[in-house]
């Protein structure tokens, strides 16, 4: 197994990232809500021995504060789409279509 500063798997060097246990939180949030998970998912034996083997320092919330952090997230994106409807005038966007020549979609 490759070390921190070691090339990995397709040439790959490990790095070290600072912790947040912000980020943490809004990452498991995100997780429960983009994959549509049970709050109890993070209640888990299975769940919370991979967290750990992922961040030691990180101790996995109850099914609670999940709930808590899911709905926080909402209220956040709620801000976030109630400012963009009033701040901004018109919006961009792009999109970018292409085609595989191995016939992948």
């Amino acid at each position: 197994m490759p070390k921190v500063g070691e090339k990995g798997e397709a040439g790959k060097t490990f790095k070290v990232n600072g912790y947040s246990l912000e980020d943490c939180r809004k990452t498991m949030a995100e997780f429960i809500i983009l994959d549509e998970h049970p709050f109890k998912v993070v209640e888990g034996i299975e769940f919370r021995k991979m967290i750990n083997r992922f961040e030691p320092r990180f101790t996995v919330p109850s099914r609670m504060t999940m709930s808590r952090n899911c709905f926080q997230r909402y209220l956040d994106e709620k801000k976030l789409k109630a400012w963009l409807a009033k701040s901004c005038a018109r919006v961009c966007l792009t999109s970018d279509c292409w085609t595989s020549n191995q016939n992948f979609s």
